[in-house]
């Protein structure tokens, strides 16, 4: 996923004609939160998901707190929970 943004792309945003949204596992870590505001995942764990955002969105719907919490209940449900964590 490392796309690097062009120096064309950077100027375009600072000018104000262009715009990008960014989420981060920063993001994906508060939305994995138990009762508690323990993390229920770790950063990796945070960075798979993101990526998983990344490559499955739909650019109809965006990425939005809904999609990335269904993201983390996926990862969990498909065996990703983090032990160390639970």
């Amino acid at each position: 996923m490392s796309k690097i943004l062009s120096e064309e792309t950077l100027q375009a945003i600072e000018r104000g004609d262009s715009i990008a949204l960014i989420w981060t596992i920063h993001d994906v870590l508060l939305m994995s939160e138990d009762e508690e505001g323990n993390e229920t995942i770790t950063e990796d764990a945070a960075r798979e998901i993101l990526q998983q955002l990344y490559e499955d969105h739909n650019a109809n719907y965006g990425i939005s707190w809904h999609t990335i919490y269904e993201a983390i209940g996926n990862y969990k449900r498909q065996g990703g929970v983090d032990d160390s964590r639970a």
